[in-house]
């Protein structure tokens, strides 16, 4: 009975080597497959940006603020239950906003302050986060609000009564979140990556507006 029961013992401990040895076999497919996945993805948007840098900024920019705004709804349906469906009018809203303006808008701004102000000169990277913030920030963040409400379906006089209550209060947040995150940008991020650095940093930050209008 002693050698049966040892037998049997090892029995089952090598089929659970072996078990374990097939799980991290296939861990290690699944993390191998994925890591190639996103090669990918990353080779395939890196070969649009060299051939159509500005389609590509303006498609990737339209899509992050669809998930932004999608985001934001699941996360106000934690705090209102009365809320059950998601607004695709607003999610379409942020998008073609930021397919239209965002995206191509951003691809030359950064171009241009490139050239407005040299890499090589001094504090280069706080002069341009200075004049982004100035000079683009305030109009580009009032012509957002306005314009998405406008394609949300309010008149012009609805659009103006819906941004006057939020408008000071997210650009003061405005100016210290993408103040840091454009230094960065500015100071470590080459030019063609320029705008999708900022659309992940507006990932969040759109999830936020999206919560703020609400």
């Amino acid at each position: 009975w002693h050698c049966v029961r040892t037998y049997c013992s090892r029995g089952v401990l090598q089929e659970a080597q072996a078990c374990s040895g097939m799980d991290s076999g296939a861990q290690s497919t699944m993390s191998h497959s994925v890591r190639e996945r996103i090669k990918r993805i990353a080779a395939l948007y890196q070969k649009h940006l060299e051939e159509h840098p500005l389609i590509t900024k303006a498609i990737t920019s339209a899509v992050l603020a669809g998930i932004g705004d999608i985001t934001s709804q699941w996360i106000i349906r934690f705090s209102q239950p009365a809320r059950k469906s998601v607004s695709w009018r607003s999610v379409a809203a942020f998008s073609v906003f930021s397919l239209v303006v965002t995206g191509p808008v951003t691809h030359y701004l950064y171009q241009f302050l490139e050239v407005l102000v040299p890499r090589k000169s001094q504090l280069a990277s706080v002069k341009k986060v200075l004049l982004d913030r100035a000079l683009f920030a305030p109009p580009y963040l009032f012509a957002l609000f306005f314009t998405v409400a406008l394609l949300e379906g309010n008149s012009p006089r609805e659009a103006w009564e819906k941004v006057k209550p939020i408008y000071w209060s997210a650009l003061v947040r405005n100016w210290a979140v993408w103040g840091a995150a454009q230094y960065i940008n500015m100071s470590y991020i080459p030019v063609k990556y320029r705008v999708l650095f900022a659309n992940l940093v507006a990932l969040v930050w759109n999830i936020y507006l999206a919560i703020l209008r609400r």
